[in-house]
């Protein structure tokens, strides 16, 4: 299952109360270990992949370009991983999976020059 978020249509789906229609896009708090949001242009989001894993992320926008920090959980013991992928609009893209239920990784990534990233996640 594919998720794809976009800060400002998560923004839009918190500020709307539209998150009832997309339960698979929710603002969420910071995960342990993460700092917590320093300012609103920071918000944590949360991506569900139904069962089988999730990932809490916030991404940022410094004068320098786009940074998209988080962490990835595999949920779910059944051969597969979790994956976020992070395409940012001039080009850059980052990757990372996850494997075994119960197993998390961090991820600290930024693209100077960049001015938007689409942060997906799914079961691989």
């Amino acid at each position: 299952m594919n998720c794809i978020v976009k800060r400002a249509v998560a923004t839009l789906v918190a500020a709307t109360g539209l998150g009832l229609a997309m339960p698979a896009v929710a603002a969420a708090e910071a995960p342990a270990g993460l700092p917590s949001a320093r300012h609103a242009s920071c918000p944590f989001h949360r991506i569900d992949m139904g069962s089988g894993g999730h990932i809490i992320y916030s991404e940022c926008h410094p004068p320098s370009g786009v940074q998209v920090s988080g962490t990835i959980w595999d949920d779910k013991a059944d051969g597969h991983c979790a994956m976020v992928e992070v395409n940012f609009n001039h080009g850059g893209y980052r990757y990372m999976k996850v494997c075994g239920k119960g197993n998390h990784k961090d991820f600290h990534w930024s693209q100077g020059g960049a001015t938007d990233a689409y942060v997906t996640g799914r079961i691989v």
